[in-house]
């Protein structure tokens, strides 16, 4: 049976759209809740899910997302969570790369790169695959 949202007790991350009304700028919000108190808000949707997931695992709580695109609430599990590193392309540039962990964990030996700053693919090399493996790793180890 798959697990159902409580509104009332999980966690849940709700994506915002706030306009500005000095200034009628857009800005995206992810407000963060334990039920129906609100505990905070983050800029990216990336950071909410971060944050949702520490404070989730803290209040041994499921978490969930509403998304720009509105119901059903999508569950949110530690595979969604953003790793951020730095790998070197052939020309030497060191482009910032976030992946999701689950996919990093799935996919490691498959993954391929794309460098902004040359317009190289670029697989990682055997030290950055074991450089990113042991990141996770420990990532994961120190989580919550």
């Amino acid at each position: 049976m798959t697990a159902r949202p409580d509104e009332d007790r999980d966690v849940i991350i709700h994506y915002v759209e706030e306009i500005d009304a000095g200034t009628g700028e857009r800005r995206d919000t992810w407000m963060l809740y334990v039920g129906q108190t609100p505990i905070g808000d983050e800029t990216t949707e990336a950071r909410a899910i971060q944050s949702g997931l520490r404070i989730g695992g803290k209040h041994g709580k499921p978490v969930w997302l509403l998304s720009r695109r509105g119901y059903p609430l999508k569950p949110i599990t530690d595979d969604d969570r953003t790793v951020s590193f730095v790998a070197s392309c052939p020309e030497g540039h060191q482009p910032s790369i976030e992946l999701k962990a689950g996919k990093v964990r799935q996919h490691l030996d498959d993954l391929e790169f794309f460098c902004i700053s040359c317009g190289h693919n670029f697989k990682p090399d055997a030290k950055s695959k074991d450089n990113l493996r042991r990141y996770v790793e420990l990532a994961d180890s120190s989580w919550y």
